[in-house]
């Protein structure tokens, strides 16, 4: 199983803890909590990715508010290597990239990001990179304003540096530099976004590579 612990700060005491099972999942045990947790600091909820696929809400006393399966509800898959995002908060919302293949508009594997209201787990929308991945990955987003856009700025599983903007799921900009999947996590300075893959690249040459690009660059 996989713990969500609170901890009190100054004593190292445990508060509380919830307990989530791992099944649909053929990530070994050695490979387990791979993401950090995400919160909003207003209510104090806290938001986790688990291996299972399990994306639920606790309160800030570790009682459970409400929980979407990814895998069950949204074919998300993991893979055995175990790489899987964070979900981000903000703007009231929890966002979450995943690699599925589902039904529908959603039946060809995708990299896909899915938000949901922070309060009810509502989907508010979803959005596609457009390419069949390469890998799972593991960046996890972040969130700069930029231009004047408020932008979830990740590495994808097709080889992609991307911005979304947070509230609507509108495609700002796509980057493509790695052979591979992305999954070191950006990092904003300004209107620059910096990234960096250790995958083939594109053009051939040695495996690996990192660079910095103007945010408002067109996709």
């Amino acid at each position: 199983a996989e713990r969500v612990v609170c901890l009190d700060e100054k004593t190292g005491k445990k508060v509380w803890e919830h307990v989530e099972r791992v099944y649909h999942s053929d990530v070994v045990s050695s490979r387990l909590g791979w993401t950090p947790l995400t919160a909003d600091p207003a209510t104090g909820r806290i938001y986790a990715n688990t291996t299972a696929g399990n994306l639920i809400c606790l309160d800030k006393d570790g009682k459970l508010v409400w929980q979407r399966q990814l895998t069950e509800e949204f074919g998300r898959f993991t893979g055995y290597g175990g790489r899987v995002g964070a979900p981000l908060f903000d703007s009231g919302l929890v966002v979450i990239g995943i690699i599925n293949s589902s039904w529908g508009d959603h039946a060809r594997g995708g990299n896909r990001f899915y938000a949901f209201d922070g309060a009810t787990g509502q989907v508010t929308w979803i959005a596609d990179t457009g390419v069949p991945p390469k890998s799972t990955y593991q960046s996890n987003p972040v969130v700069a304003v930029i231009g004047g856009q408020r932008l979830l700025i990740t590495g994808t599983g097709d080889g992609h540096l991307s911005a979304y903007k947070v509230r609507t799921g509108e495609l700002a900009w796509s980057y493509l530099f790695s052979g591979g999947h992305v999954s070191p996590s950006p990092v904003v300075d300004g209107n620059l976004v910096y990234g960096a893959h250790g995958e083939e690249n594109p053009g051939g040459g040695v495996i690996g590579d990192c660079t910095k690009g103007a945010a408002q660059a067109e996709s």
